[in-house]
């Protein structure tokens, strides 16, 4: 006889099982002694006395969504099927880049995914590229050709969709890179990915394919184009977060209609508008949330105000979007570009609580709110607000808890940027929200950084009807 054996997940697909047995004989005594082995136990056959339970705290998300119209002081929200409301709570994923690079990036397994339906969260956002779905640049003999192509890029889609979806979580399907008709290179190339607007060419044929392909899904939103950031006059590409646009209404019909983007001397191309983009989400999916990014890189809040008059199309089901963020990370030297030496106070993140509001006419915005993009550069090691303005900050999760307050005071939705680890070769870098240890190579990765477990608590939080309260940072620190 033995007594019941203790296993331990050994995270890597073995279980280490330690088994107490009495001696055979009698005459060496009769004290217990340990007997260690460790054995492979296919997850999907599971046979042994193990049991893996997730307790998500938030209740799986009963679709189709659909949203409401804001009711006297009551902003618009986002309903599940049965009317409840709905506090989208996520993380962004990347799925431009798998499996075509070698920086460490790569498709959410079931483990990962389990982990974030573990710890609460309702909600990915899945960021896609357009051209790695429509492959047409290497057969355009354009220097900016992609050398990635998989031609089962959709597959992998359709795989990722239904592994999120099964938990009963809810994915937004983003177009986040784009290669402007093979004038431009997607980050996934090796460029920015910063196109202010798709070209016509590709816009049209991603949302054709993507909405038909997904239409009906009542777990799947659709997100035409992330951070739109077009100027009033000609149109023009760049990728710096500091272009001198307006938020008026110049910029405001190029950011609905479109128009001819220069990128270069001699080059241009034809972009595809928002009212376009929207036109082609619904010729295919007529229920599906539309997710809508503001122009100016997600946070001109007057985009949304001027464009009906600028000839959007009227809208159904459509959510509106804005990212936030007070320090941009640099790819180079490990400083962070933020434009406040207070960032984590909470009189810098306050604007959040007014993301419901038209800043214009000051009434509820008609659709509900969600920003599905934000983060902190937690891995830099200098904060400026310029060559000569450095600051210290606190850390360790400050800015996430601050941010998160905010946005549940004012019932607004997020995601997080980005479900990545600090490994040995990470793909998120400073925005990382979990922590590789020394694991084997491939190892999934089980624990959150301080930005990670800072919005985990914040889920489990709203969970049991409470919120994170905002917290300035110890006198001297940002």
């Amino acid at each position: 006889s033995y007594t019941q054996p203790t296993i331990t997940d050994n995270g890597d697909g073995t279980y280490t099982a330690v088994i107490a047995v009495p001696p055979p004989d009698p005459t060496k005594g009769s004290a217990p002694y340990a007997v260690d082995f460790t054995a492979s136990i296919p997850a999907p056959q599971m046979s042994s006395p193990v049991q893996v339970q997730l307790t998500n705290p938030v209740p799986r998300i009963v679709g189709p969504l659909h949203t409401s119209s804001p009711s006297g002081s009551t902003p618009a929200q986002i309903l599940d099927a049965n009317g409840r409301q709905v506090i989208l709570e996520g993380m962004n994923a990347l799925d431009t880049q798998f499996p075509y690079n070698n920086d460490g990036s790569e498709p959410l397994t079931p483990v990962m995914v389990g982990n974030l339906y573990n710890w609460g969260y309702n909600f990915v956002r899945l960021e896609l590229s357009s051209d790695l779905l429509l492959q047409q640049c290497p057969q355009s003999g354009s220097s900016f050709a992609n050398p990635y192509y998989d031609a089962s890029y959709v597959d992998k889609i359709k795989d990722q969709v239904n592994l999120i979806t099964s938990y009963g979580m809810y994915i937004l399907l983003d177009m986040h890179m784009v290669e402007g008709n093979c004038q431009t290179l997607g980050s996934e190339a090796g460029g920015t990915g910063a196109d202010v607007l798709p070209s016509q060419q590709e816009a049209d044929a991603f949302w054709q394919r993507i909405a038909a392909e997904f239409n009906g899904n009542p777990l799947v939103g659709f997100e035409p184009y992330n951070e739109p950031h077009v100027c009033e006059g000609t149109l023009y590409l760049t990728s710096s977060y500091s272009s001198p646009c307006s938020a008026g209404t110049a910029s405001a019909q190029a950011y609905v209609q479109g128009g001819t983007v220069s990128t270069g001397a001699t080059t241009s191309y034809a972009a595809a508008g928002m009212a376009e983009m929207y036109n082609d989400i619904r010729a295919q999916s007529t229920s599906n949330l539309v997710f809508l990014d503001a122009n100016g890189y997600a946070s001109y809040p007057e985009s949304f105000h001027y464009m009906a008059q600028e000839g959007m199309p009227s809208l159904s089901q459509t959510v509106y979007v804005f990212h936030y963020y007070h320090c941009q990370a640099s790819s180079t030297n490990g400083t962070a570009n933020c434009d406040t030496t207070t960032p984590e106070y909470c009189a810098s993140v306050q604007a959040l609580t007014t993301k419901n509001i038209d800043p214009v006419s000051g009434s509820l915005w008609p659709a509900p709110v969600v920003v599905d993009e934000f983060g902190w550069p937690e891995g830099e090691t200098t904060y400026e607000t310029g060559p000569t303005s450095t600051f210290t900050v606190a850390g360790n999760g400050l800015y996430i808890n601050n941010v998160i307050a905010e946005m549940q005071q004012a019932g607004v939705g997020w995601a997080l940027f980005a479900y990545g680890s600090f490994g040995p070769n990470p793909w998120q870098g400073p925005y990382d929200t979990i922590l590789t240890p020394n694991f084997p190579a491939g190892h999934e990765y089980w624990t959150p950084s301080a930005d990670g477990q800072a919005a985990i608590n914040g889920i489990q939080a709203q969970a049991q009807g409470q919120h994170l309260n905002c917290t300035n940072p110890p006198a001297g620190d940002g």
